[in-house]
């Protein structure tokens, strides 16, 4: 399992909140990582299925 660190503001106002204020560098390519895995693992199940 991986584990990722998230940083939240302090304080919310109009200024806009960036991922790279979020997340370290190393965490945000892990994060993409996992998210980009588990779209190619959905597809995967999804295109497995139509060929049933």
């Amino acid at each position: 399992m991986t584990y990722i660190s998230i940083r939240f503001p302090n304080e919310y106002s109009d200024s806009k909140i960036y991922l790279k204020d979020i997340f370290t560098e190393k965490d945000g390519v892990r994060f993409c990582l996992i998210m980009m895995r588990q779209i190619l693992d959905t597809r995967g199940a999804f295109l497995h299925q139509e060929k049933e």
